[in-house]
């Protein structure tokens, strides 16, 4: 279960919960929407505390964008002057990032290993026109599984060491500078099951003008796919990421929307690509193809079951510290898929942790555990074995990416 900040009374949450969805409307690069938006806001606006709501979701490059170009006469000097403050700050420290992705390019394409940039600086240029116009920490790099170890030596080539562990689809590394980059091999957990391989979204790639490279990154679907992705694993907690999907759907980058979504149902990923596109409509004002409406009204009840209505949505991300746990979390994620057949991993990773032995255990709980795990096992991995040869995504061998 979610942590949640203290209690606080109706009207101040109500008022925190007006504040965020007024500051994502104006943040939408659209000056009608931004003027509607302006006109049915009832009292005086708090710009400094708007500000404030705009940093703990960083869409305060986005409120910058929408202050200076929509409504400067509106938002006053005290307020231009606090974000173009901030502004040049996310410059100076978005071209230091992107210096060094490019670097990083290019230093791969020399010793010949394909490597797409995606996220941080790649999606700021290739969505929003301005790689200061997104706020993020570190750099992101997809390259193939086979390719870790060249990628490892280049990177301390170039003075990054591992920090931390690897994960199932990514390790880390950071600069004595403090740059940080993951290196994935996979857009996200295998459990999460992507449905596109690492080679497959190198051969639908496009690029981006990066400080005067042609830099490698994913096309328009699989961008919205990727964040989505992201947006599932982070509850979609913070709304930079539903301020993404909004950046796509007015990029002008043409998506196949029956192709597109066609193909997210075949992989049991069409619901949870739809929350981000009904996230973006209702908080960014994003009009959606009639194609994607259609599909919305088809999942509406199992989207308001997993807390997508606005209201219990909004409710979460003012009131929660952070993602669900427990059995929130799995409900959470068995919700976002249509089929039984998606569900599966799900289920068999619910069923190992709790039944696996842990090192803190009591005696006689570790040795329950173990008498469980040792029952539960073997017909978990004929399923898991089962799905392999039966062909379902993700789990053809061992280590296709997801």
């Amino acid at each position: 279960m979610a942590l949640t900040r203290p209690d606080r009374s109706n009207d101040v949450l109500l008022r925190e919960i007006s504040d965020l969805r007024f500051c994502c409307a104006i943040c939408a690069d659209d000056p009608g929407l931004a003027r509607r938006a302006l006109r049915s806001r009832e009292g005086p606006i708090d710009w400094l505390a708007l500000i404030e709501v705009a940093r703990s979701h960083r869409l305060q490059m986005l409120l910058y964008r929408a202050a200076t170009k929509h409504f400067p006469d509106v938002a006053g000097s005290a307020t231009l002057a606090a974000l173009r403050e901030l502004y040049a700050d996310n410059v100076a420290r978005c071209q230091v990032m992107t210096t060094a992705l490019v670097r990083l390019l290019r230093k791969l394409t020399a010793e010949q290993i394909p490597a797409l940039g995606f996220k941080g600086p790649v999606f700021g240029a290739q969505f929003y026109g301005d790689v200061a116009l997104r706020t993020y920490s570190d750099l992101d790099l997809l390259v193939r599984k086979d390719d870790i170890a060249k990628v490892t030596d280049v990177m301390r080539d170039l003075g990054y060491r591992i920090d931390g562990i690897a994960l199932g689809w990514e390790l880390s590394f950071v600069h004595d500078t403090a740059e940080s980059v993951d290196v994935h091999w996979s857009i996200a957990d295998k459990i999460h099951q992507f449905p596109l391989t690492t080679d497959e979204l190198w051969a639908r790639r496009t690029s981006t003008e990066l400080d005067g490279m042609s830099a490698p990154t994913l096309c328009a679907e699989d961008a919205l796919l990727t964040i989505c992705f992201n947006g599932l694993t982070e509850d979609w907690q913070r709304c930079d990421r539903i301020a993404d999907v909004a950046q796509v759907m007015r990029s002008g980058d043409p998506i196949d929307w029956p192709n597109f979504l066609d193909r997210c149902r075949q992989h049991g990923c069409e619901r949870l690509v739809l929350v981000g596109l009904h996230l973006a409509r209702e908080l960014f004002l994003v009009e959606l193809p009639q194609v994607v409406e259609r599909r919305l009204r088809s999942h509406r009840k199992a989207i308001a079951r997993a807390g997508y209505v606005m209201d219990d949505f909004m409710r979460f991300v003012v009131t929660s510290t952070d993602r669900r746990g427990g059995m929130d979390y799995w409900r959470h994620v068995v919700r976002m898929r249509e089929r039984q057949w998606e569900r599966i991993p799900y289920y068999q990773a619910l069923a190992y942790s709790l039944f696996q032995p842990k090192d803190d255990d009591a005696p006689w709980q570790r040795k329950s555990r173990e008498v469980l795990y040792r029952i539960l096992r073997l017909p978990l991995l004929l399923i898991k074995h089962g799905l392999r040869l039966l062909g379902h995504a993700n789990l053809r061998h061992p280590d296709n990416q997801p």
